[in-house]
């Protein structure tokens, strides 16, 4: 029966006993037991506390793995981005090989969740009371989320409970974090939610809601609207004579109205017949003169 905190007896002897280091791959401190080789009440009461402060500093220590808000969205971007990457060219091939949306949509969304659930439970995830509630409000069926509790026992017995260390250095040094032990650890879950992340976007991957391509429209339709303004906006430049070297500059004058042209019309055929009878009469004089 304990009677100091993390003390306990095993037989005789008092023994300390506290949660205090991860092994690869556990999401969950693993207990540590120390044998204090005494008898003594009293005696383990002073060991247990020096033991104590011991430790608080290395749970402490280990806190301080800890990566910046900027490594975390840097990492997980890297990670969707990849993964999205590879679902699209899984869909296409499986699309070619008869595979139906709504079955591409149902695996996707079994296997987002069972990632997502990792992410927050580490490799030894299941599903619960607790998680089915989950699911089932996010629109699973029950025949869902029973494979998402079979898919994690599928990917808990794979990986053999641990995750490639390797790829979660790579992923670490790719945006310059350290890679301590509650780095990697931290590494691991946000691989579990980039590819989560990924694997849920199932309307865009089998029912064609690509935001992207709507994006790149608008901006190709915004860019086309400035041009036509700018060319619209462009000041008249004067133009070269066709038979000077001077530069004048050529004005178009704007259609007359009709009383105007009317007016300018009568004019011009007044001059004409004037020159007419002119040229009639010094014609006429000259042959009474011949």
């Amino acid at each position: 029966m304990r009677v100091v905190q993390h003390v306990f007896r095993r037989g005789a002897i008092y023994w300390w006993r506290r949660r205090l280091l991860k092994k690869a791959g556990e999401s969950e401190l693993t207990p540590i037991a120390i044998s204090l080789r005494t008898r003594d009440l009293s005696k383990a009461r002073s060991i247990a506390a020096h033991l104590a402060v011991a430790s608080d500093d290395i749970l402490r220590q280990e806190g301080r793995d800890v990566l910046s808000p900027l490594q975390v969205r840097s990492m997980l971007e890297s990670v969707a981005r990849a993964h999205l990457a590879k679902l699209d060219r899984l869909a296409a091939l499986e699309t070619a090989d008869g595979i139906t949306a709504g079955d591409g949509r149902a695996s996707d969304r079994v296997m987002g969740w069972a990632r997502r659930l990792q992410a927050s439970q580490g490799i030894a995830a299941r599903v619960g009371p607790a998680e089915r509630g989950i699911l089932t409000t996010n629109g699973l069926t029950e025949e869902e989320i029973e494979e998402v509790d079979w898919t994690l026992d599928l990917l808990r017995k794979n990986s053999r409970g641990s995750f490639p260390r390797q790829k979660l250095i790579a992923l670490l040094e790719g945006c310059g974090a350290p890679q301590g032990h509650g780095d990697i650890q931290q590494a691991e879950r946000i691989y579990y939610r980039g590819q989560a992340a990924a694997l849920l976007s199932v309307d865009r991957r089998w029912s064609g809601e690509y935001r992207e391509d709507d994006k790149l429209v608008e901006q190709l339709l915004s860019a086309n609207e400035s041009a036509s303004i700018a060319i619209a906006t462009t000041p008249q430049v004067p133009r070269e004579h066709p038979t000077s070297g001077a530069k004048e500059a050529v004005t178009i004058a704007p259609p007359p109205d009709n009383a105007a042209f009317a007016l300018a019309s009568a004019h011009q055929d007044a001059s004409i017949t004037e020159l007419a009878e002119k040229t009639d009469q010094r014609e006429g004089q000259a042959r009474r003169v011949e």
